[in-house]
């Protein structure tokens, strides 16, 4: 049988329910500058942007439904609901520069001193109640039952001095020290500036008198620069041990109250990066040849990673740590060529480049191998779970960043027993995938003897069984799939 249901009046449903959502935007930017003597000038400006969005939600109660002969099938709703939503996110900067430039003879010199700071915050507001007499009040205060309403807010703060020289002889020499200092309120108040320098230096020998003979080289150019520079990139509130509502029982009464919900780390600073690079441009041919060399060595530390924690620590989510260090180093290398035959152009360009990353600080070396016990027991002990974070891939410290960890398939020699019709541990299937009946002998016997595969263990059609893989016993210790191995070594 067929059953439909219907309300009286469709027309009437349309109509109930209202919806409205508001959104505001506005950005603006305000800038003065004065030279207050030859070459030295000071500017400063003011930007501002905020966006602003309000929505109203009003959900009427369900009407009653029928089914052809007019029977009520399910009764209307009992109540109806205004959801009212506001939300608020303004920031602010603050700039204010003063440069000095002047060239004399061959010298050149250009200064900037420097302020900056930026402000941001954001609100938002859900507000909600139900009990409506009506279905066309779309304000909080003709509801009469179940008021809720929940907000939150954050805020953000960063602020800057910094500066910058810059020096070049007869535009050969060049030179460029720059510095900042900069505070964040992501960090807490002991570690919350940090300072951050950086040192570069060039040689134009295109321009030596020496190059005078070499009119096919336009542009030579030899690179070596070294800086820091911060990272704060993360939540606003990171340092903080956070809190959330929960009950407690005291004298056999429910009690509202607030439980730990993320742990704080007071020493929390900012992440650093530091880099070394040499290069090299160059132009020959009336720049129809252009290309770029670089070295590089690149350390990230006090990188601002979360860890994981034993489960003895409870539910908490763990502080923010200053945790690892990663570094990179690596080759790149860029050719282009640009050339024209009479009305047409053409260019060909190419690039080639190396990198090789390392974890060179975590949680500590990795060791594994067979070692005695306590008892004088001779054991095969790893402690990759202590050292490490992931599954498949890992953070190891002395390895690649996400090195891939999986299993090892087993690999035999498909000959199953010895000759005086002992198991062969080496002699099962040769990709590791149990198909045929003799595989499953062998499986059986190698059980038998006490051999264990994992993560099954147990011959069965809903453990292991036909088309199934089994994996190496890496570490010889007659357990089969229970070690991982690193990609990189196979």
């Amino acid at each position: 049988s067929m059953s439909a249901e219907m309300v009286k009046n469709p027309v009437e449903l349309m109509s109930l329910g209202h919806r409205s959502n508001e959104y505001w935007r506005f950005n603006g930017k305000a800038f003065a500058g004065i030279e207050l003597w030859e070459g030295l000038k000071f500017q400063t400006s003011l930007a501002y942007a905020f966006d602003l969005n309000a929505t109203k939600s009003y959900t009427p109660k369900s009407p009653a439904r029928y089914d052809a002969d007019g029977n009520i099938v399910k009764a209307a709703g009992e109540t109806n609901k205004e959801e009212d939503y506001w939300y608020r996110n303004a920031t602010w900067t603050n700039e204010n520069l003063l440069t000095y430039n002047k060239q004399f003879d061959k010298h050149n010199i250009n200064v900037l001193l420097g302020h900056s700071v930026i402000g941001s915050r954001f609100y938002k507001t859900t507000a909600s109640i139900q009990g409506f007499p009506t279905e066309n009040i779309y304000e909080l205060k003709g509801g009469t039952i179940n008021p809720g309403a929940t907000g939150e807010s954050e805020e953000y703060k960063l602020q800057s001095f910094f500066g910058r020289v810059n020096y070049s002889y007869d535009d050969r020499y060049l030179f460029e020290f720059n510095i900042r200092h900069d505070g964040s309120s992501r960090m807490p108040k002991a570690n919350r500036y940090a300072t951050f320098p950086s040192l570069s230096a060039g040689w134009v020998f295109s321009n030596e008198g020496f190059m005078k003979d070499y009119r096919n080289f336009s542009l030579g150019k030899l690179r070596l620069s070294w800086g820091k520079l911060g990272n704060n990139s993360i939540g606003d509130y990171e340092w903080q041990a956070t809190y959330s509502g929960s009950n407690y029982i005291f004298g056999d009464k429910l009690t509202s109250g607030l439980a730990q919900t993320v742990i704080a780390n007071q020493k929390l600073r900012w992440e650093s990066v530091t880099q070394t690079n040499i290069g090299l441009d160059f132009a020959i041919l009336n720049n129809r040849l252009v290309g770029e060399f670089d070295i590089y060595n690149k350390v990230t530390d006090g990188i601002l990673y979360r860890p994981g924690v034993y489960a003895t620590m409870g539910n908490k989510t763990p502080a923010r740590q200053n945790y690892a260090e990663v570094t990179n180093k690596g080759v790149e290398f860029t050719l282009n060529w640009n050339d024209r035959v009479n009305e047409w152009s053409y260019s060909f360009s190419g690039n080639f480049s190396y990198n090789k990353n390392l974890v060179s600080k975590f949680k500590g070396a990795l060791k594994k191998g067979w070692e005695y016990d306590e008892n004088g027991s001779y054991i095969y002990k790893s402690n990759l779970g202590d050292v490490s974070d992931g599954g498949d891939n890992r953070i190891i410290e002395g390895h690649i960043i996400n090195e891939y960890y999986l299993k090892e398939p087993y690999k035999g020699d498909a000959t199953y027993f010895f000759n005086n019709g002992l198991v062969n541990p080496t002699g099962g299937p040769k990709d590791g995938m149990i198909r045929t009946e003799q595989d499953m002998q062998w499986l059986k016997a190698m059980q038998d003897q006490g051999y264990v595969f994992y993560p099954n263990q147990k011959i069965g059609k809903a453990n292991l069984w036909y088309g199934d893989y089994i994996y190496a016993d890496i570490n010889g210790d007659g357990l089969y799939g229970n070690e991982i191995l690193s990609l990189a070594n196979l």
